[in-house]
């Protein structure tokens, strides 16, 4: 979890590299995915699933997939990418909760600061009426 009460800066500075890695993150996960169609395709055999029906097909195209030693290899991988990306995306989404915490901070300043110069100009400009 990111530190808390960052500047500004230090938030721009710790989401480059947080975007980069999620970028990199889903290009694997993108990979991996293509690799487990790749698969899953290859063991279709010649004329489809055997079965009487669809459940029985979904059965062997299941029990075909569980079967498979690559595939029971790269399972595991997808799992633990979706974690690394899930982990990165909620950095970033704490670091940007914090980014809008502080511009809205800032945004409230300027307000009080306009507020009070012109809370402060009326009173000069009474203050030079009265004495007129």
């Amino acid at each position: 979890m990111p530190e808390q009460n960052l500047t500004l800066a230090e938030i721009g500075a710790a989401l480059g590299p947080l975007f980069h890695a999620k970028r990199e993150t889903d290009l694997e996960l993108w990979k991996l995915e293509r690799e487990i169609a790749r698969c899953k395709l290859a063991l279709i055999p010649d004329g489809g699933w055997r079965g009487k029906n669809p459940e029985a097909r979904d059965y062997e195209r299941d029990r075909a997939y569980a079967e498979n030693a690559t595939l029971a290899s790269l399972y595991p991988q997808e799992i633990n990418l979706r974690a690394r990306l899930a982990a990165v995306e909620a950095e970033i989404e704490s670091l940007d909760a914090q980014r809008r915490a502080q511009e809205w901070a800032i945004r409230a300043s300027l307000v009080n600061a306009l507020y009070d110069s012109r809370v402060a100009r009326n009173h000069r400009a009474g203050a030079v009426a009265e004495s007129a």
